[in-house]
């Protein structure tokens, strides 16, 4: 049995590790009446990476951790429970485009919100023993309008 090492990786001034560069936080209409916050983000790896690869999500909003449960990783706009990412091997996140995660039921106000994610990888391609590497990125991300998008404005 192989011991899996874990390595986090530093955020460097100007380092391409940032999981929330460029992101954007909104509210989006769901299935049912009740709003769903949705965020973007990025792949840090130097390469694409399947599904499968993406150990784990954590997400904190103004402090509050959301539940894993309540999240869908959206890859070309096809969601993803983040229990199941390890039998999606076959679908790939490419590092240039963003992924989205969809969190259900977690209402927005306008303003500013402190956001945190940590994203856990393997890397398939490093091939002395299993690493994972995690990832931590925060921003301050502004919700403009808390109304879902698309909704009329009166």
């Amino acid at each position: 049995m192989t011991s899996q090492r874990v390595a986090p990786v530093p955020r460097l001034p100007g380092a391409g590790h940032a999981v929330l560069s460029g992101a954007r936080l909104r509210v989006v209409p769901g299935v049912s009446a009740e709003p769903r916050a949705r965020l973007s983000l990025r792949l840090p790896s130097y390469r694409s990476l399947p599904l499968s690869c993406v150990e784990g999500l954590d997400l904190e909003i103004d402090g509050v951790a959301v539940p894993a449960d309540r999240m869908a990783l959206l890859v070309n706009t096809t969601p993803y429970a983040l229990s199941q990412l390890g039998s999606h091997p076959e679908v790939w996140w490419f590092v240039l485009d963003h992924a989205e995660i969809e969190i259900a039921g977690w209402p927005l106000d306008a303003g500013e919100h402190a956001v945190t994610a940590v994203l856990t990888t393997v890397e398939p391609y490093v091939s002395n023993g299993r690493f994972s590497f995690v990832y931590r990125d925060s921003a301050v991300l502004v919700v403009d309008d808390p109304r879902p998008e698309g909704m009329p404005r009166v």
